[in-house]
């Protein structure tokens, strides 16, 4: 088996860190597994309940919200998909409650015509409520306090006309080690998300890295799996990845390492679909040093 050093960090109050990768057996095959990642992300974006098949998104207020085909209703369907006036969501005390008028609808699978619908949630780890009417698929949605109705399609133009993903080059300088700092117990961290709504989400510490012999560190995201989410940016942001921000996935943990792997960095559903909603990176994780690995835009 290959090892690389990829990187050390000197100095008093750094803590000197080796970082000690395999390279499953060589560059070509740590290549070939990058690049199944790549694959079955994509596979992942175009699947019928991804984020390239979400048409729409409205937001509730208190009392009834109609949906349906007709363009007076609140929430408006796809024409040919739903009944005219085909129900309402109801909200009250923020709670919401579906009934169907007209026309045959589903929630989590069993026929309904009124039921409670919760948006997902990771304490505890539940997915959201599924109310499926002909092809569409409608769930409630958390943008900060505001609830929302989420509206998955797909046949959307989004889904069925994209073009593909893009990606750099694999480059195994950017897999590299990491140190977790931990809280003594995970803190909330607040992020804003493009459209101005405040986020709540765990933070577990601090991670610690070397990359271009700089250190830096970032405030990742404790996910319910144990894996950790990162949410940054670059200076490749606004040129050749997308200005709002970028999301790194890693695997939970062993005691304090954390490996980073830059190549398989993702741009965020919003990248690609207007009706989706990211959050945007705390300032510790804005990098000054451009990142040139993972996914990136269709512009040269």
């Amino acid at each position: 088996m290959r090892w690389r050093i990829l990187g050390l960090v000197g100095g008093a109050t750094a803590v000197a860190m080796a970082a000690l990768l395999p390279m499953y057996g060589g560059e070509r095959d740590y290549t070939r597994e990058v690049t199944r990642f790549q694959t079955d992300h994509e596979a992942s974006l175009r699947a019928e309940d991804g984020y390239l098949a979400v048409a729409g998104l409205f937001f509730l207020r208190d009392g009834d919200n109609a949906f349906g085909t007709d363009p007076g209703n609140d929430i408006v369907l796809p024409a040919g998909t739903a009944a005219a006036h085909a129900g309402r969501f109801h909200v009250r005390d923020r709670q919401v409650r579906v009934h169907v008028t007209d026309g045959v609808a589903t929630l989590n699978g069993a026929p309904v015509q009124a039921g409670d619908m919760q948006p997902a949630s990771s304490e505890p780890p539940r997915p959201a409520d599924l109310l499926r009417v002909g092809r569409l698929t409608l769930l409630v949605h958390r943008s900060g306090d505001r609830l929302a109705i989420r509206l998955r399609d797909p046949e959307n133009p989004v889904r069925t006309g994209f073009p593909g993903l893009r990606w750099y080059k694999v480059d195994p300088r950017y897999r590299v080690v990491g140190r977790l700092t931990r809280w003594p117990s995970p803190r909330p961290m607040e992020i804003v998300n493009i459209l101005g709504d405040t986020l709540l989400l765990p933070n577990p510490g601090l991670v610690e890295f070397v990359l271009g012999g700089r250190r830096f560190e970032m405030a990742p995201v404790q996910e319910p799996d144990g894996r950790l989410w990162f949410i940054f940016t670059d200076a490749t942001a606004g040129k050749t990845t997308y200005k709002a921000s970028r999301f790194l996935y890693t695997d939970p943990p062993a005691g304090d390492r954390v490996i980073l792997d830059f190549n398989r960095a993702e741009q965020p559903p919003c990248a690609y679909n207007p009706w989706t909603t990211c959050p945007l990176p705390p300032r510790e994780n804005r990098l000054p040093i451009p990142i040139e690995a993972g996914e990136r835009n269709y512009e040269k």
